[in-house]
């Protein structure tokens, strides 16, 4: 018997709490203070204040004032911060949903082994970071409590997005994912706006291979829940 899932919500069904759909506008706002700061010390180091006339001779594209400077970085940084929110904080809190509320039938050879190979990333991850680790899943994690038995948790959690995944995006085992790899980065690195070099040190291809369902279950959520978390 391996492992299937039977039953589970479709995204549009799902009711999610607001405060995992809501951005923290003072962090927002922060980083628009950073931007504007490096920019101003940048140009003209020796003036803490950008005047209108200062700004307009930047001669930056659509950019004519103080305000139309602070416009344009709080819209390119609300889409930065809403795709880090929603790794952050709204994928996890879709984990536990999926995993609470799908109907499944679980090979529990399977499901020990991944958990197995999780703890170790998890610990491999901690030690790379010179930090315990029980810090590492409490801090960056925040997962409060024992920390072995809520990485099982988290891990069971992930057990089950993955067969959600493996089910809604069947790999083909004999397909070449070069193609699709690279209009995945192409497609990623236009919508980040970063170097797409960047992106494959990031995710290579071989692990994209390994974990292709879920990479791309993970796009379809990130993509409809993004659009939420900006309006």
């Amino acid at each position: 018997m391996i492992s299937t899932v039977e039953s589970y919500f479709e995204k549009e069904d799902i009711l999610v709490p607001k405060k995992y759909l809501q951005i923290n506008e003072e962090y927002l706002n922060k980083q628009v203070d950073q931007k504007v700061e490096e920019l101003t010390n940048l140009n003209y180091p020796n003036n803490k204040n950008l005047s209108d006339e200062v700004i307009f001779n930047l001669n930056l594209p659509n950019i004519y004032s103080y305000q139309d400077l602070r416009s344009f970085f709080y819209n390119d940084l609300k889409h930065r911060v809403a795709e880090f929110f929603f790794y952050d904080q709204l994928l996890p809190y879709l984990f536990t949903f999926f995993a609470e509320t799908s109907q499944t039938i679980i090979n529990q050879s399977e499901l020990l082994l991944f958990q197995n190979e999780y703890l170790k990333r998890v610990e491999t991850i901690a030690k790379v970071k010179n930090i315990s680790f029980s810090d590492y899943v409490q801090i960056h994690l925040r997962l409060a409590g024992n920390p072995y038995e809520r990485i099982k948790e988290r891990a069971f959690e992930e057990f089950v997005f993955r067969l959600i995944a493996n089910q809604r995006y069947e790999k083909n085992e004999y397909a070449n994912l070069q193609d699709e790899y690279e209009a995945f980065i192409s497609d990623r690195s236009l919508s980040l706006n970063v170097d797409p070099f960047d992106l494959k040190e990031e995710l290579s291809l071989s692990t994209f291979e390994q974990d292709y369902p879920t990479i791309y279950f993970t796009q379809e959520l990130l993509d409809y829940f993004i659009p939420k978390i900006i309006s």
